[in-house]
């Protein structure tokens, strides 16, 4: 089974007090993941996907707790289900946040992170603040010496509520890849398991288009920031060619991409970021074109976002200072992304 402890550094305290909080607090869900909701035990290590976390005590902080409450309150119906159909939802105090199925018992747990994206003064983090911390291209190493270094611009909606709702997201999507592709428990990932094959065995006009070559990446437990050594060439769409210079299908690689950056070549490593996020690619984010896994639980979280109350419309991505990619305002023109998200229509009725 696969599952991952991820997102570095503090997934949710930024979103914890991200944006103005409501005039009147929303009273706390009854079931019982959000009622009981609480730290998780430091001592317990769950990396093996074969621990129960177990409370570690109350929420400490008010506002995180609240942050948690407003989030849910703006998910759609469907992913407040899913939470509430948790066996614990947690916070750490430190280290990384996680989502898993305990490959033992099969239950299912997600931690959010106090670390990290929480300042000591309680500063609002905006949503695309906490995109360019925790997922965006900063975690790629990219080099203080770029004077115009990627960046997420500010999204809308921008608020700090919809970082902690984009967090639940993303954990919960860690669980849902483990209950979707991974079975029986402690298995290799099948790939057949999610919408036909559509990660590695993709079917368009009687051609294979594989997003990831082979077979998806066993593992029991994924790091912040692992990267799947089966990349594809995934074909360019017509409607948004390479432009001259710029890398062909074979090279448009976060691999590639960070070996152009370990050499200091800063241009080419633009280039390659824009095709990466090019409209014939099927990734979500900067992140989801990490592996197969964060394709998937990137893609989800999308989802989640574009069902919410008030729907993500735009989330644009400052490639250089002459491009920018805004994949939900271009999800039409982007069809292969547009094919995975509907995958999850089946998985969230």
């Amino acid at each position: 089974m696969i599952i991952r402890a991820f997102l570095a550094a503090g997934i949710l305290a930024a979103a914890c007090l991200a944006g103005s909080p409501p005039a009147t607090a929303q009273p706390a869900p009854t079931c019982a993941p959000m009622a009981g909701m609480s730290m998780a035990s430091a001592t317990v290590n769950v990396t093996g996907s074969n621990a129960t976390p177990g409370a570690g005590g109350i929420i400490s902080r008010p506002e995180i707790r609240q942050g948690i409450i407003d989030a849910y309150n703006i998910a759609p119906a469907f992913f407040q289900r899913e939470l509430c159909g948790l066996d614990g939802i947690y916070v750490v105090q430190a280290g990384d946040p996680w989502g898993f199925r305990n490959i033992t018992d099969g239950k299912r747990y997600i931690a959010l992170s106090m670390q990290g994206s929480w300042d000591q003064s309680l500063a609002p983090i905006s949503f695309n603040q906490y995109q360019n911390r925790i997922f965006g291209p900063d975690g790629l190493g990219w080099p203080a010496s770029d004077p115009s270094p990627p960046t997420y611009l500010p999204a809308s909606p921008n608020s700090g509520t919809l970082a902690v709702l984009s967090a639940l997201a993303h954990e919960f999507g860690h669980v849902l890849y483990a209950d979707t592709v991974v079975s029986p428990r402690g298995t290799p990932p099948q790939t057949s398991r999610f919408c036909g094959g559509i990660l590695t065995d993709k079917n368009e006009n009687g051609a294979k288009v594989a997003f990831w070559r082979d077979r998806l990446q066993p593992g029991i437990w994924k790091h912040y920031g692992d990267i799947d050594p089966n990349y594809a060439a995934i074909p360019d769409d017509p409607s948004d060619p390479p432009a001259q210079g710029d890398p062909g299908p074979a090279d448009a690689s976060i691999p590639n991409l960070k070996q152009k950056l370990s050499q200091g070549d800063i241009a080419q490593a633009h280039r390659i970021l824009g095709r990466v996020m090019a409209k014939g690619r099927p990734f979500p984010s900067v992140f989801g074109a990490f592996s197969a896994n964060e394709e998937f639980v990137e893609t989800f979280m999308l989802y989640v976002l574009m069902r919410a109350q008030t729907p993500l419309t735009h989330m644009p991505l400052r490639i250089s200072s002459t491009q920018t990619v805004d994949v939900p305002a271009t999800l039409a023109s982007r069809h292969r992304l547009s094919q995975v998200l509907q995958c999850f229509d089946a998985l969230t009725r």
